[in-house]
């Protein structure tokens, strides 16, 4: 419910970017926009990179498709995060097989002395 949600406060933040970038705000709400970027490094970044896009271009596409492409992004990485945690997990089970081994070796080698 959490990333629903923060996904909806994302995509109304990315609408207020574009409209922003396209001059469709009135005078007032574009100034607030531009306050509210003062405080917020990320929002200024976003600002600054996307104003040297050239005008023409379709920002929605681009927008898009850094999405997606961040998407993929932290996608591989949680991927590869969960598959570290699946190998230690083996290794602690190959460590406790073999002290398992190990310990009954000793038992059994002294009851036989």
């Amino acid at each position: 419910m959490k990333s629903k949600k923060h996904t909806v406060q994302n995509d109304a933040a990315q609408q207020r970017l574009l409209q922003y970038l396209s001059g469709q705000m009135d005078h007032a709400t574009a100034h607030e926009f531009e306050k509210e970027a003062e405080n917020d490094p990320f929002l200024q970044e976003a600002l600054e990179g996307l104003n040297m896009v050239d005008k023409n271009a379709d920002l929605n596409n681009l927008v898009q498709s850094l999405n997606s492409g961040l998407k993929k992004q932290i996608g591989r990485r949680r991927k590869r995060s969960l598959h570290t945690y699946k190998e230690i997990w083996i290794y602690v089970a190959v460590l406790v097989v073999l002290a398992i081994i190990v310990v009954t070796y000793f038992v059994v080698t002294r009851l036989i002395n």
